[in-house]
């Protein structure tokens, strides 16, 4: 009797198993439309067709109203790939600007690609020898090689020279040594950089020394300030410029922070953790003390030159116009003794000293601009 039974369910069910899955062409093409992912099997010598469903909507799940979800897959989300603008190429007649010297030197250079990046006609190119310097010229001599790796370059506009980091050492100079920061060392040094800024500067190239910048270590730092004070001192009589940055990076105290205003006015962190060199914002405003000296058609903004240079004990010229008197220098001393008195030093002409001591200004001559007197015409 149970035989019957499960003999009796299992032909019904094949009887609408069968029903739901033979299809004529019609029908198969109704479904291909109600159900895209339906295959439907080559129709039959007898008219008939067969579906296969491949989301499981059809036959005996459509009979019984059964639909499956079907798990959509989407597409991943398409990266926008970023758009790299290339700096328009150096046009064949470009300046070159070159950044000569130690470590330095090579911060200098990156950042002055950064500033001169929009522009074709001045390109920043750089010799940078990490370790080297002005204190011990026995294996490297900066006068002798400085023109050595010039001769590499055409079009020079300007020479920019970063040294003295290395320089916080003994000066040796034949058998003897001086110890850092003493008079002598200072002199020596002086005399060094004078020499190297003269070397450059009698090639004809326009010469701007920049200074260290301060350093978190409170000695390194004190030594930096030395050696930027003496070689300002170097620069004062000639016509190569000294371009500190030094009170660029420090704090309102005069001291060394890693934070400032980059070149956009934003608060920034502008040294490496190091406490010595610059990151890239620290590299593009280190470049631009420098880069404002050096003028888009390639010659450097240095002082101009004075040839008849007159100090103290001079008398007026024929004209009535005093010589150019210097009142400062970078070499005075304030404990140093004079070599003449003063009395036989000054001129006595009473109108040098009015103007010297009382700021007593000399008439104007006739026929200039400020000589404010009437002239009755003749005849």
């Amino acid at each position: 009797m149970r035989i019957g039974l499960y003999s009796l369910l299992a032909a019904c069910l094949g009887v609408v198993f069968v029903a739901g899955s033979l299809v004529t062409p019609a029908e198969a093409q109704s479904w291909r439309q109600s159900d895209p992912s339906a295959i439907v099997l080559p129709s039959q010598p007898d008219g008939s067709g067969a579906r296969r469903s491949g989301g499981g909507g059809g036959g005996l799940f459509r009979i019984f109203r059964f639909e499956p979800q079907r798990q959509t897959r989407r597409a991943p989300p398409r990266l926008e790939q970023p758009v790299v603008v290339l700096p328009p190429p150096k046009a064949p007649d470009a300046i070159s600007v070159v950044a000569l010297g130690d470590e330095f030197a090579d911060q200098m250079r990156e950042g002055l690609i950064d500033r001169f990046d929009g522009d074709r006609l001045v390109e920043a190119v750089g010799v940078s020898i990490p370790g080297s310097g002005l204190t011990d010229m026995s294996e490297l001599n900066w006068n002798v090689e400085a023109i050595r790796r010039l001769e590499d370059f055409t079009q020079i506009g300007a020479v920019i020279v970063a040294l003295g980091y290395s320089d916080r050492q003994p000066l040796v100079e034949g058998e003897r040594r001086f110890a850092f920061g003493t008079v002598d060392w200072q002199q020596q040094y002086r005399n060094r950089v004078s020499s190297l800024a003269l070397t450059l500067l009698a090639e004809g190239h326009s010469v701007l020394f920049v200074g260290l910048p301060p350093m978190a270590d409170p000695v390194m730092d004190e030594q930096v300030r030395l050696i930027n004070q003496v070689i300002e001192e170097a620069f004062a009589p000639s016509r190569a410029r000294f371009v500190g940055v030094y009170t660029g990076f420090a704090d309102v105290e005069g001291r060394y922070t890693r934070v400032g205003p980059n070149m956009a006015g934003v608060e920034s962190t502008l040294r490496t953790s190091e406490g010595i060199f610059f990151n890239r914002d620290g590299r593009e405003k280190y470049a631009h003390f420098v880069e404002r000296f050096v003028p888009r058609d390639g010659q450097a903004s240095v002082e101009p030159e004075v040839s008849d240079v007159i100090f103290e004990g001079s008398t007026l010229a024929a004209d009535g116009v005093g010589p150019v008197i210097l009142m400062t220098s970078g070499f005075a001393d304030p404990t140093a003794v004079l070599v003449q008195d003063a009395v036989e030093v000054l001129p006595e002409e009473p109108d040098v000293r009015a103007r010297l001591l009382r700021g007593t200004v000399n008439p104007a001559p006739v026929g200039r601009a400020d000589h404010f007197v009437w002239i009755e015409p003749e005849g």
